[in-house]
């Protein structure tokens, strides 16, 4: 058998693309969740039957409130009529080789305003297909 090693390492720089653009400046964070739940079905005599059931998969892309920047993660899914189809690669760690894909639709995102100081950050929840390993030129 063979001993496997672990890489992993903190997520400190990630890469989030759209189209050319790259908006990993404007996220704080990134979650894909594949929604997949199991179960498991318990009969007589022992009879066990287990299984994955699929989800809807939705993605939570958390971004500084750029009303600004007409460039911005922000505006580009305030600016878009709502349910313009994107595709999103993001690579968890910026110099890394692993990236997934998925396919959303832009929804608007809320507009907070606040007397805190600190830059407003606004989580959008979004349907998406399910994620794909992404390669390059592929």
């Amino acid at each position: 058998m063979t001993v496997q090693p672990n890489t992993a390492k903190a997520t400190k720089r990630w890469k989030a693309q759209i189209g050319e653009d790259e908006y990993q400046g404007h996220t704080s964070a990134i979650d894909y969740n594949p929604n997949q739940s199991g179960t498991v079905w318990k009969g007589g005599n022992d009879n066990t039957i287990a299984d994955v059931v699929p989800g809807d998969p939705s993605i939570a892309i958390t971004m500084a409130q750029d009303t600004e920047n007409a460039d911005s993660l922000w505006r580009l899914f305030h600016d878009a009529p709502t349910g313009t189809p994107l595709t999103l690669i993001w690579y968890p760690h910026y110099e890394g080789t692993f990236a997934l894909s998925v396919q959303l639709r832009t929804m608007k995102p809320q507009l907070v305003t606040n007397r805190a100081g600190g830059v407003p950050e606004v989580t959008l929840q979004l349907p998406c297909s399910e994620a794909v390993t992404y390669t390059p030129g592929g």
